[in-house]
């Protein structure tokens, strides 16, 4: 409900003054700042985590996000794709299959370059 009355604050008068349409950002931060308040009033407290977490969570945290990576974007596509029992699983368990260039080279490979690639009898693109 905090959420609802601090975004009104601002699209009330914004209606009402005909203000520009960018007005609309400052009442998409009403749900963080009923948030934050609303954290404030339990807990007494404004830091909202921990920026330093122990060793422990951090790997438990970093395997998980390897998990659900793999589980994201090589089972489900398969399940999706292949009939389940002609694939060969077993190769997800394989250690020989990952290295450390799989998982420093994954977040940079969505940087590719964008060309066109031209048909060489048409000249348009493919």
């Amino acid at each position: 409900m905090l959420a609802y009355v601090l975004s009104w604050f601002v699209f009330v008068p914004m209606i009402a003054f005909h203000a520009p349409v960018q007005f609309t950002i400052l009442a998409s931060f009403g749900p963080c700042a009923a948030a934050i308040i609303t954290h404030y009033l339990r807990t007494k407290n404004w830091r909202a985590f921990r920026l330093i977490g122990s060793l422990r969570r951090s790997a438990a945290a970093a395997c998980a996000g390897v998990v659900l990576t793999v589980l994201a974007y090589v089972v489900l596509p398969a399940l999706v794709t292949a009939n389940p029992s002609k694939l060969h699983w077993s190769i997800l368990i394989s250690p020989t299959v990952y290295n450390y260039s799989t998982f420093v080279r994954w977040p940079f490979r969505g940087r590719i370059r964008l060309t066109w690639v031209c048909s060489p009898q048409t000249g348009s693109p493919v």
